[in-house]
């Protein structure tokens, strides 16, 4: 592989594909075969083709555990996938709704309140459109600062909660949205694939620390796939 990242042939040093799957190397070693069965260079690609298919035979998915494909290939990872971005979406479009219905947004301020009764203004700056998943609704997706750090945002930043549907309330600590965002300016930082399910997706599957990442259970089986019902699509009260 080049360092641009294009596969590159060692046998045609054509791109787009390496020896094993090059068309004029299969030619090259049909021709000889003809030939000469017995020629060196017929046994030395069947021999290697051979240990690369007995290689592939002992492969076991990280992802089912099953042998003879890798995650990549996995066929019950990529359904499980299609059926978490479909209800995903569901869950997302109601995250939407609750973000535009409250105004929280880029441009938003919000005050909170922690449980030493200190308070803060926070600015919000955007939305990790990303990160929003029914697997993981508590994860703090708006990027925010504190008002007091605005001139060195860099510094100052942190994530935080999305609403619910009757905005903060569901907290235990109080959160108001002292000024709400038009929706609009909402609705123009939202991603094309994020109501489609698909945004974000393969990050999702690949983190290691979640319990997405394979579907071996608690008690180490495999024989369990993802049920994606059991995630909810409802906010918080």
């Amino acid at each position: 592989m080049s360092y641009s990242g294009t596969v590159r042939c060692s046998h045609c040093r054509m791109s787009g594909h390496n020896k094993a799957g090059c068309p004029r190397h299969k030619e090259q070693i049909e021709r000889l075969r003809a030939n000469d069965p017995n020629d060196y260079r017929v046994h030395a690609h069947d021999e290697k083709t051979a240990r690369r298919q007995a290689s592939v035979q002992n492969r076991r998915c990280s992802y089912c555990n099953g042998q003879g494909h890798t995650r990549a290939g996995c066929q019950l990872k990529k359904g499980a996938m299609a059926q978490f971005a479909k209800r995903n979406a569901v869950y997302r479009k109601n995250v939407l709704d609750a973000l535009v219905k409250h105004g929280v947004g880029p441009g938003a301020m919000i005050i909170h309140t922690n449980y030493w009764k200190e308070t803060n203004t926070y600015l919000v700056l955007g939305v990790d459109w990303g990160s929003i998943n029914m697997h993981n609704p508590s994860w703090p997706a708006l990027n925010v600062v504190k008002t007091k750090f605005i001139r060195n945002i860099p510094g100052g930043t942190r994530g935080f909660v999305l609403p619910g549907q009757r905005a903060y309330q569901h907290l235990t600590e109080k959160v108001e949205i002292a000024v709400p965002t038009s929706e609009i300016r909402i609705l123009s930082t939202v991603p094309a694939d994020y109501l489609n399910g698909k945004l974000g997706l393969k990050d999702i599957f690949r983190d290691k620390e979640s319990d997405l990442y394979n579907i071996k259970d608690y008690y180490g089986d495999w024989d369990e796939p993802l049920d994606v019902s059991k995630f909810s699509i409802d906010l918080p009260e």
